[in-house]
Formats: structure tokens, C-alpha cells, sequence
């Protein structure tokens, strides 16, 4: 997998890239611990535009996978269509060395690829990833998918250290 693309040879009209690789995909989602089915490859086209005080990068992440119910861990399929536009300094313009995408080594600015991919893999995502706005979850103490009906667990699923306050009134 490529880490770090070198970014020093781009005409100043930009160039284009894509990245489309499933082996590529799946290491990135791997090594962030993502569970995850991929039902349509992900794609990343890439323009990059030299500019006198940094690099403008804009471009599309697209595809589909299956990742799990954040409430009843069923899989739900995720479409992932997103266009961003990003501007990065070049480096030692700012002082935030540590949250950019861009380096110089040995002369060559290079951009790390992979994490441009993580980061908008991750601002594709809904904030939830849930099977319907109405999923009950599992049950805690049984595991039970409460969509698929209820469970036979005991009926007070109070928190023992809850139970003061229902003897409190509001008149």
C-alpha cells in the first residue's frame, strides 16, 4: 500500500489520481479495527493543485459496504458518495505539523495518501449507523435483538441505583 504520494513533479494545472484498490481498502479499514463487508469497491479520484502557499486537493470517495447496526449490530449497507474540497499548507507554514497531510523529505513534498483516504472515509460516514431510526437495540442481559420481539429477562430493567428516584413526585 502506498503511504506517501510525492507531490514535487505536478504541473501547475494539477494532476489526477485515483485510488481504487479493495487490498488497499480493506488494510485501512482493518488497521482501524472497522468491521465491514464491502458491497461496491471504493473508489477515490483524486485532483491535486500546487498553489503558491500550499496544495488544494479536491475530489470524490465513493462506494458501498456493510457495516454493523451501532444498536442491534445487524449489517446495514452504507452508501458512501462524498465530494470534498481540502487545502493543506506546505509544510512549516503553520504550527500544526502533526495534523498535516503534507511533508518535505529530501527535498519532495509528498502527501500521506492513506491518511487522506481514512479521513474522508470516516467524514462520508452518517453520525450513526443505524439498521432504521427506530431499532430497540439488544438486550443487555440476554443479548436478544428486542426488533425481532421481546425478550424473557425479568421486566425492571431499573438500574438498582436509579430506584430513589422513583419515589420522587413532581406536583
Amino acid at each position: 500500500m502506498l503511504n506517501w504520494l510525492i507531490l514535487s513533479d505536478i504541473p501547475a494545472h494539477g494532476r489526477d489520481f485515483s485510488f481504487a484498490e479493495n487490498a488497499d481498502w480493506a488494510d485501512i479499514l482493518q488497521e482501524h479495527g472497522v468491521e465491514y463487508t464491502l458491497q461496491k469497491e471504493m473508489n477515490l479520484s483524486l485532483h491535486v493543485l500546487p498553489q503558491s502557499d500550499g496544495v488544494l486537493f479536491t475530489g470524490n470517495l465513493n462506494g458501498a459496504l456493510s457495516l454493523p447496526c451501532e444498536r442491534c449490530l445487524k449489517p446495514v449497507e452504507v452508501t458512501v458518495d462524498r465530494d470534498f474540497h481540502v487545502f493543506e499548507d506546505l509544510p512549516g507554514m503553520t504550527d500544526t505539523p502533526l495534523d498535516s497531510l503534507l511533508r518535505e523529505t529530501n527535498g519532495h513534498l509528498e502527501l500521506n495518501i492513506r491518511h487522506m483516504m481514512w479521513e474522508q472515509f470516516n467524514l462520508s460516514l452518517p453520525v450513526k449507523v443505524l439498521c432504521s431510526a427506530e431499532c430497540k437495540g439488544i438486550c443487555p442481559e440476554c443479548g436478544k435483538n428486542l426488533n425481532e420481539g421481546e425478550c424473557a429477562c425479568s421486566g425492571d430493567k431499573t438500574d438498582p441505583r436509579m430506584a430513589v428516584f422513583k419515589q420522587i413526585k413532581i406536583s
